[in-house]
């Protein structure tokens, strides 16, 4: 769904590393919270419905 991009993602305790850990709905917006380089909390969003129709058009 997602690969590492930024510094903070490729660098750090163990480097090029995105582990999803959680998830969030909040209307159309999926919210999901991820290690990074398992040295830092991040978040990225995205709308649900998009994903969805993406996901469906494969």
């Amino acid at each position: 769904m997602f690969i590492p991009e930024y510094n903070y993602e490729l660098y750090g305790r163990v480097n090029n590393v995105c582990f999803p850990s959680g998830t969030l709905v909040c209307g159309d917006t999926l919210y999901i919270y991820y290690g990074a380089a398992d040295e830092y909390i991040a978040c990225a969003s995205l709308s649900l419905s998009e994903l969805l129709r993406e996901l469906t058009t494969l």
